[in-house]
């Protein structure tokens, strides 16, 4: 069993129950502070759990769970995603009034399927984790019952999500059909073994398995329940979609891929430099029409998910590590942007860019800092977003990817615009709203995005060491 590894995920799921409980007997005049300190409290222990635990080279259950550099990079950056969501989602989470052990449980359920699918080592934990980290997604989409759009963004991303775990489960039953084992390691010996020939039955696993995936990263063409979700889910749950989910989804495509279907990469790297071109494309042009922030950032992440698959396409261990890089500054730079976008819809009651105007003036800390995200979202120095483009570039070009890095660099021009547009409104237009106040909890989760979305672009060494050590 060697529970002793998963001990900082124990730790979770002991807190989200404890949270839950809490939640139902004890009533206390500020529910959102104290359930929220609380899951931070135990996302913190667990974090601290890795210093006691074996941290490369060992496993659980048979090999269905191990501990490598991979999984601890990821195992402790999902921890540190989820303190700063939760941190949001106490300002953000105090108009509701019930309910709310709930969502602090289902937050840190999330948070446990991203763990899990970091260190999953066969098909059956892989697709645990994945449901880990879908299940509670759909009901935190609509846990603002009496807002329609809340209720829609739901149910769309329900039946959608539905249906891509179906095709993904369809593509792992096809792959335990051809080999009779679920577990990655002893798929791709097997496969090796054959002689590395791919049938009929292998390519339509891999369709199926790129299809569900592909949802849940929100990568073109399965991206339709994105927009959507994004507007009409609660905000501190946006912020959860676009960074801890869908990294998540990442993670997943990268341990099946790498580890139990390497021999076939020349097949799968070619459906997945289709499925970049249209990211990159479809993200950046349809967000240039945007006039609702959250919906102009769900078509951000589309494209930047579009990047971060041109890493998957060139599958060189350079272009490894330069990912892992790259979502360190997708993560800083877009919780930092969401953060913004809910203190102004929290003070004007809109999510829509209009309702950034005058802000530079009126709160300039949160006009400077916003321009700091926008500017990294584009690429452009010195800030994080230049440093993982630059790297995962380099590595494209050094893997042959020369076509897919300039529809990159012509998409990153193309996003110049939408991304001003954004400032504009900060600087350029005069600001008809109420005054915004940024909470102190808000405040030190801006501040900390801000800071190291300028660190990891004049410290590049310092992550990069992180990132080839995860790898190595």
């Amino acid at each position: 069993m060697n529970l002793n590894l998963l001990l900082p995920e124990i730790i979770v799921f002991s807190f989200s129950l404890i949270v839950l409980f809490v939640s139902l007997f004890w009533n206390n005049r500020k529910p959102s502070l104290t359930l929220g300190l609380m899951s931070i409290a135990g996302l913190l222990l667990a974090i601290g759990a890795f210093v006691v635990i074996p941290r490369v080279g060992a496993t659980a259950f048979g090999g269905m769970f191990v501990a490598d550099g991979f999984s601890l990079f990821f195992r402790v950056l999902f921890l540190n995603l989820a303190a700063m969501i939760v941190l949001l989602a106490i300002d953000f989470m105090r108009e509701f009034s019930r309910h709310l052990g709930e969502f602090y449980f289902l937050l840190l359920i999330v948070a446990l399927g991203a763990m899990l699918m970091s260190s999953a080592n066969d098909l059956i934990m892989i697709f645990l984790a994945l449901e880990l980290l879908s299940l509670p997604s759909y009901i935190l989409v609509g846990f603002a019952k009496r807002d329609p759009r809340s209720n829609e963004a739901a149910l769309k991303y329900f039946l959608l999500g539905v249906l891509a775990s179906a095709m993904l489960l369809y593509g792992m039953s096809l792959i335990f059909g051809l080999t009779g084992s679920t577990g990655l390691v002893d798929i791709a010996s097997k496969f090796e073994a054959s002689g590395g020939s791919a049938g009929p039955a292998l390519l339509v696993a891999i369709i199926m398995i790129i299809a569900g995936f592909g949802f849940k990263i929100a990568a073109v063409p399965f991206h339709f329940w994105s927009p959507d979700t994004y507007e009409g889910a609660p905000t501190s749950v946006t912020v959860l979609l676009a960074t801890l989910s869908m990294i998540g989804g990442f993670v997943g495509l990268y341990r099946l891929f790498f580890i139990a279907l390497p021999d076939y990469l020349d097949i799968w790297t070619k459906v997945i430099f289709i499925l970049a071109f249209l990211s990159m494309t479809m993200g950046s042009l349809i967000a240039m029409s945007q006039d609702n922030l959250k919906r102009l950032l769900a078509y951000s992440g589309i494209a930047h998910g579009g990047y971060i698959l041109i890493a998957f396409s060139v599958a060189t261990f350079d272009s490894q590590w330069s990912v892992l890089v790259y979502f360190l500054a997708y993560i800083f730079m877009t919780v930092g942007a969401f953060a913004v976008a809910m203190v102004v819809e929290r003070a004007r009651g809109s999510s829509e860019i209009s309702a950034l105007g005058g802000l530079g003036y009126s709160n300039p800390f949160l006009g400077v800092t916003m321009t700091i995200f926008m500017m990294s979202l584009v690429g452009l120095p010195p800030f994080a977003g230049f440093i993982g483009k630059l790297y995962v570039f380099k590595s494209a070009v050094e893997g042959g990817a020369l076509f897919l890095v300039l529809v990159a660099i012509v998409t990153s021009v193309i996003s110049l615009y939408f991304y001003l547009k954004v400032v504009r409104q900060i600087y350029f237009v005069k600001g008809d709203g109420e005054a915004v106040q940024t909470p102190n909890l808000s405040f030190a989760v801006i501040a900390l995005c801000a800071i190291y979305t300028i660190l990891i672009c004049l410290y590049p060494e310092f992550f990069t060491r992180i990132a080839l050590a995860a790898i190595s």
